[in-house]
């Protein structure tokens, strides 16, 4: 099996255009322990395969 890595450029600014926020809406922070943030990038990461990085060989790291 061969690794492809590619890699994104941003080459100019990106035009966001203003969006119309709720007035009542509201944020909180969430403060996961280690055990809950692994269990959720697990979850919602395996499936696309987001820890393939971590599966490398050290020798072979910076290739992956």
């Amino acid at each position: 099996m061969e690794l492809v890595v590619t890699y994104l450029e941003l080459r100019s600014r990106p035009n966001f255009q203003a969006v119309h926020m709720p007035e009542d809406l509201k944020f909180q922070i969430e403060k996961l322990s280690a055990t809950q943030y692994l269990t959720l990038f697990r979850q919602i990461g395996e499936p696309v395969k987001w820890d393939d990085r971590k599966k490398c060989r050290l020798i072979n790291y910076r290739r992956c």
